[in-house]
């Protein structure tokens, strides 16, 4: 699911408030009642001290009575001479004035006075032992003594009431706070949003897309970044381009040239060779001289083809190609210009659509480059097959292994593993002419050298639905 930047900050802001309040809501559940029950307990102790200090005076004690029961709901009873009620807030029934008449303040008296613990709290559990009293007693000496007690009923309720209460204002903040954060944010995120959907332009080598930069802020600051970025990366591009049109021009221009002159040396060559024809050694010059010019002259015609490749110039149409017309073509010449060389070739039937020519081109300087550095008397296999959606061509030979820190530069133009820079092993533009090819047809090439076997390979994909044979 692709959500937008908003959507996902906004989400993300109301699930932690509300993950928050959850938290907030059991830690409540958990500590809130202990809390309670503690505080009370400390709340009886400081009266209980109170109360004992103003056993004098009436008026006061009794207004100190109410304002305690008012606000925490303790109740207080006071006995005096042993057994008399002087003073409650509790309502006992029949008006009792002993506490003999109240069998619960009784028991309790009695149950402190068989400790030896002054004052003593006692609590009072239910059968499913949960706290639901809590009873204070002090003795002040001379028959007096203060009874208190709170119930924890009314605490429960106030911590379920605090639970609902957190869980019920975290929903409202949650969504309340969403729509200020989104408020609040929209500006941030809208340029964020727009700072990726530009990115995504220059990636794609579109440069025409700016980012409006409004204040001074750090996306601000980023979005001017990222339009230096592109400001730049179009004028290098550009310039890169320019560049690589002027080699492209220079090589061309270079192959070129060189064939008028190659003509002229090879004519006078030929009439050289007419005229002294009764010389053997002068024969034997000009045959040289002619081979050289074959030479430069193939060199040419491969600067001239890897400069139209390197351009992405497609002239090269493709076309409905049936494997076993391909397989025909290649065989003829491979029995033209490799006679003697034992090739083992194996095609699948199959249809794809390509350049012949290109896959031709991309087979023979496969088979060239096997031919020369193959091992002497060795067969050379030539396989063409369909696999994974894709037409794969694959040349192997036996011969010495390649290097794993020269795998990489053999695919470069002029790259030759001869040191000597001997012509016999060519001008080292083979390999790079595969190369392009794959790369104008959005193919994968490779080599696997192993076990004294070089294997290289050209993958090229098949579209998803080939166009109908005509």
């Amino acid at each position: 699911m692709n959500l937008r930047l908003r959507t996902k900050v906004s989400l993300a802001f109301a699930v932690c408030i509300v993950g928050c309040m959850c938290f907030l809501t059991v830690v409540s559940c958990l500590l809130l009642k202990p809390v309670f029950v503690w505080q009370s307990r400390t709340r009886m102790t400081h009266y209980g001290t109170q109360i004992g200090e103003m056993l004098e005076q009436e008026d006061e004690l009794q207004e100190l009575l109410s304002s305690i029961y008012d606000s925490y709901l303790i109740h207080i009873t006071i006995i005096t001479d042993g057994d008399k009620i002087a003073s409650t807030t509790e309502y006992l029934n029949g008006k009792a004035e002993r506490i003999k008449d109240s069998p619960r303040l009784n028991n309790i008296l009695q149950e402190f006075q068989a400790q030896e613990e002054n004052p003593y709290i006692i609590e009072r559990y239910n059968e499913e032992e949960q706290l639901r009293r809590l009873y204070y007693v002090r003795d002040l000496g001379n028959g007096c003594y203060i009874i208190m007690n709170k119930g924890i009923k009314g605490i429960e309720q106030s911590v379920q009431l605090v639970c609902l209460f957190l869980l019920c204002s975290g929903g409202i903040t949650a969504l309340l706070g969403t729509v200020a954060w989104n408020l609040m944010t929209r500006r941030y995120t809208n340029q964020i949003e727009e700072i990726s959907r530009v990115t995504r332009e220059i990636a794609d080598l579109n440069f025409s897309q700016k980012i409006p930069c409004r204040g001074r802020d750090e996306i601000a600051v980023l979005a001017g970044s990222v339009n230096d970025l592109s400001t730049k990366l179009e004028k290098s591009i550009r310039d890169m381009c320019q560049e690589l049109e002027r080699r492209r021009e220079l090589l061309r221009s270079l192959a070129h040239e060189i064939k008028t002159p190659l003509t002229t040396l090879r004519g006078y060559t030929e009439n050289i060779q007419i005229v002294a024809a009764d010389h053997p050694q002068v024969n034997r010059y000009c045959g040289i001289m002619l081979e050289e010019c074959d030479s430069l002259d193939l060199l040419a015609k491969e600067m001239m083809e890897a400069s139209s490749l390197d351009g992405g110039e497609h002239f090269y149409e493709k076309e409905w190609l049936q494997t076993e017309t391909l397989a025909d073509q290649v065989n003829q010449r491979i029995a033209r210009e490799f006679p003697g060389v034992p090739i083992a070739a194996a095609w699948e039937t199959g249809r794809g659509y390509a350049n012949a020519y290109l896959l031709e081109r991309v087979i023979f300087n496969y088979l060239g480059n096997a031919v020369k550095y193959r091992t002497p008397d060795t067969e050379i296999r030539l396989n063409c097959c369909f696999a994974r959606g894709q037409f794969c061509i694959q040349v192997s030979s036996a011969g010495e292994p390649i290097p794993p820190d020269e795998r990489d530069r053999i695919w470069e133009p002029f790259y030759k593993r001869d040191k000597s820079r001997q012509r016999s092993s060519g001008y080292g533009l083979g390999l790079f002419v595969v190369r392009q090819v794959a790369d104008m047809c959005q193919g994968s090439v490779g080599l696997l050298s192993q076990g004294g076997q070089n294997t290289f390979y050209f993958n090229l994909p098949l579209p998803a639905e080939l166009p109908p044979a005509t």
